[in-house]
C-alpha cells in the first residue's frame, strides 16, 4: 500500500508531495493534473516489471503508460531531470533469520553497532503492516540513475534517533561533553566519529539496511502484482466476446478497458466467493456470496432489475462468450443484447468486477466510475468505493461527479468508512511568472493539489472555487432576470 509520493518534473506536476489515504478521490477541472497523477501511478507500476538495480533506459514498458522521456518531462522544467520518491508498505517480509533457538520468526538484520567493541547484529521483528519502505530514483535524458533503495524508514529513524544518541550520551557521561583534541586526541576522534554518525540522515545509512538488489526489486514488485486499473475509455457494449486469455487464478488481472470482464466473470464468477467480513457485500444480497451474485446485486442498484447472464460456446477456432442483460428474471423473453440496453451497464461492469475481486492491500485505480450512469447509480458507486476502502483496499478514483463524492460522504456519516481513511485531492492549475536573468518575463503553468477532508458527519473541510459549486452557479443564473 502506498503511503507517500513525491515527484518533481513529471508532466504537469512541477513538484508534488502527497500523503496517500486508503481512499483517494482525485477531482478538479479538465487539464488540472488528475490524469498526470494517474499516469505517474501507472509509471510506478511499470517500473515493477523490470529489475531496478543498475541504471537502465526508459522505454515504453507498459501498455497503460506508453510515454517517452520527452513526453513525461514537465514542460517548464529548469533541468532535464525527473525525480521521484515513494514510501510504501509491503505485503510480505523481505528477509528471515533464525535467532534464539531457531523459532523461525521473521527477522531482518539491519546494521552493526558503530561501537568497535560490540559486533553483535541488531535485529528487528518484522511486521509489514507497521513498516514503511522507500524507493528514490531520478531520470535524466531517458536513463535511470541512483540504485533503488528499499529501507525500513521507521526503524532506520529509530536507529538514528535512539541507538546512536544513546551511544553519544554514554560516551559523554564517561568522558564529558567537552573534549580537548590536543589533550585527548584519541577520545576526540572517537567523539567526532560518533557525532558524525549521529548526524547522518536515514537515507545515508540505507546501504546498511537494504537487502540484496534482486530482493529489493521483488519487494517493490509485490505491491503492484495485484493492481487493478480501470481506464476511462472502456469497451463498448458487445453481445459476443472472444476468449482473450485463460483465467485460472488470482494472479490474472483484468485489462484496463475491461474487455475481458465477461470472460473473467464466467470462469471466476461461479466458484469465487466474497469473504463474509467483506463490507462490499451488497446489503440486498447477504445470503449469496458468489462473485456473479454480488456483481448482479450491485448492478441492480445501478439499474433496477438488471442482471448479467453469460453463456459459453465452443467455436471452431476459439471459445467465445455470449452476454445477455436480463430484467425481472432469466427467462428467454426477457433477454437483451448489451448494445440494446445502453452503455451504462457495460461501462460499470469492469468497475464492479475490479472492486469485488480485490483483497486487502491491493491497489485499485479507477477513472470516471460515473461514466454513463444515472446520478443515483453514481452515488451508489461512491458507496461501493468507500466500502472497498473500509475492507483495506487502497483506491484511487479520478472523478468529475459530485454524486460519487456525496456517496462517499454518506458512507462516512453512516460509519462504513473512517473519515481519516478518505482524502479528496483537489487539483488546480496554477500560473507562475518567471523572471529571467535578463529581465524577460514568462509564465509557466503547473498542477497544485489541495487536500480536502471529510469529518464524521460527512461535512467537507473546505469548498474551493470550481469544486462542487456548479449546481449553485447555475441556480444563481436561473434566479437572475433574463438579459437580452
Amino acid at each position: 500500500m502506498l503511503k507517500r509520493i513525491e515527484v518533481e518534473n513529471f508532466k504537469s506536476l512541477k513538484y508534488l508531495e502527497y500523503s496517500c489515504s486508503k481512499l483517494n478521490l482525485l477531482m478538479g477541472v479538465n487539464g488540472a493534473g488528475k490524469s498526470s497523477f494517474v499516469q505517474f501511478l501507472l509509471f510506478l507500476r511499470s517500473l515493477s516489471e523490470d529489475k531496478l538495480g543498475a541504471a537502465n533506459t526508459l522505454r515504453e514498458r507498459s501498455e497503460a503508460c506508453p510515454m517517452t522521456f520527452e513526453e513525461m518531462l514537465y514542460r517548464y522544467a529548469m533541468n532535464r531531470r525527473i525525480k521521484f520518491s515513494v514510501d510504501f508498505c509491503s505485503r510480505a517480509p523481505i528477509g528471515y533469520m533464525n535467532v534464539g533457538g531457531g523459532d523461525g520468526k521473521p527477522l531482518i538484520t539491519v546494521a552493526r553497532s558503530l561501537d568497535p567493541s560490540n559486533q553483535e547484529d541488531y535485529c528487528l521483528l518484522y511486521d509489514y503492516k507497521n513498516c514503511t519502505y522507500n524507493i528514490a530514483k531520478y531520470i535524466t535524458g531517458g536513463h535511470f540513475y541512483k540504485s533503488m533503495e528499499i529501507v525500513d524508514v521507521q526503524y532506520v529513524r529509530e536507529i538514528h534517533a535512539s541507538r546512536e544518541s544513546k551511544m553519544r550520551r554514554d560516551f559523554e557521561k564517561e568522558h564529558g561533553d567537552r573534549i580537548d583534541p590536543e589533550v585527548t586526541p584519541d577520545l576526540y576522534e572517537r567523539h567526532y566519529d560518533i557525532c558524525k554518525a549521529e548526524s547522518r540522515s536515514w537515507s545515508a545509512i540505507a546501504s546498511n539496511i537494504c537487502a540484496k538488489e534482486h530482493e529489493k526489486s521483488d519487494e517493490y514488485s509485490r505491491i503492484w502484482k495485484h493492481m487493478r486499473f480501470v481506464d476511462a475509455l472502456r469497451g463498448r457494449p458487445r453481445h459476443v466476446h472472444k476468449r482473450i486469455k485463460t483465467l485460472l487464478g488470482d494472479d490474472d488481472m483484468l485489462s484496463p478497458n475491461g474487455e475481458d470482464a465477461v470472460e473473467y466473470l464466467y470462469y471466476a464468477g461461479e466458484g469465487r466467493r466474497l469473504q463474509i467480513d467483506n463490507p462490499m457485500i451488497s446489503p440486498n444480497c447477504r445470503d449469496r456470496l458468489r462473485l456473479i451474485d454480488q456483481v448482479n446485486a450491485w448492478l441492480q442498484v445501478v439499474s433496477p432489475g438488471a442482471q448479467i447472464q453469460i453463456d459459453k460456446h465452443d467455436g471452431v477456432a476459439t471459445e467465445h462468450f455470449i452476454q445477455y442483460v436480463t430484467f425481472g428474471g432469466a427467462s428467454q423473453e426477457h433477454k437483451f443484447k448489451p448494445q440494446h440496453v445502453g452503455f451504462g451497464i457495460s461501462y460499470v461492469l469492469p468497475v464492479l468486477v475490479a472492486l469485488l475481486t480485490a483483497v486487502p492491500e491491493d491497489i485499485v485505480i479507477i477513472e470516471n466510475p460515473e461514466a454513463h450512469l444515472h446520478p443515483r447509480g453514481q452515488a451508489e458507486m461512491g458507496n461501493l468505493i468507500a466500502r472497498a476502502a473500509a475492507y483495506g483496499i487502497q483506491v484511487f478514483v479520478e472523478t468529475h461527479s459530485d454524486h460519487v463524492i456525496n456517496g462517499v460522504r454518506v458512507a462516512v456519516k453512516n460509519g462504513i468508512v473512517k473519515p481519516d481513511d478518505v482524502n479528496i485531492a483537489f487539483f488546480e492549475r496554477k500560473r507562475h511568472e518567471v523572471v529571467a536573468d535578463d529581465g524577460t518575463k514568462s509564465k509557466e503553468y503547473y498542477s497544485d493539489v489541495r487536500n480536502i477532508k471529510i469529518d464524521a458527519k460527512g461535512s467537507l473541510s473546505e469548498y474551493p472555487e470550481d469544486f462542487m459549486d456548479e449546481w449553485s452557479n447555475q441556480l444563481l443564473r436561473l434566479m437572475k432576470p433574463r438579459t437580452k
